[in-house]
């Protein structure tokens, strides 16, 4: 971080509620996404960490100052192996919104290409079964309720 001088600034709500989820399937969709965000950002960034709830959902939101995304690369960015990187493996969104979606959330991102990008998280807490993935589950079927954040 400190190499490309990158800052990251959270907004962290210390009110949330627990949520039950897969700690480690969220902790890999938040690397994924962090990750992709520092990428964006080869030199010199901002990412910002937010979180933020409504009556049903806490958010996630991860904002940073890299380049952003086109309209068309926006419209394939789930597709299977679809990636503007040289090293990618067009894996990592996909992945991100496969784990969201386990869990009964919603995952939307909104770019400009050249002025960075939002991508936000929402995650039910209230009266929403979360199914669990079983991908290195110990206890298949048992969801550990934590924190968030």
């Amino acid at each position: 971080i400190e190499a490309r001088d990158i800052v990251v600034e959270t907004e962290l709500r210390s009110d949330l509620p627990l949520l039950q989820l897969d700690r480690g399937q969220m902790k890999q969709a938040f690397y994924n996404v962090i990750k992709n965000s520092f990428e964006a950002m080869k030199r010199r960034g901002i990412l910002r960490i937010r979180t933020d709830m409504d009556e049903s959902h806490v958010r996630v939101s991860f904002i940073d100052t890299g380049g952003g995304m086109s309209a068309e690369t926006l419209s394939h960015v789930f597709e299977p192996y679809y990636t503007t990187k040289e090293r990618g493996t067009g894996l990592g969104l996909l992945i991100v919104r496969r784990i969201v979606r386990e869990h009964g959330g919603e995952l939307a991102i909104e770019s400009t290409e050249g002025k960075g990008l939002r991508l936000s998280i929402r995650l039910p807490f209230k009266e929403q079964r979360v199914r669990m993935l079983e991908a290195g589950d110990r206890n298949p079927g048992i969801a550990e309720t934590c924190e968030l954040i």
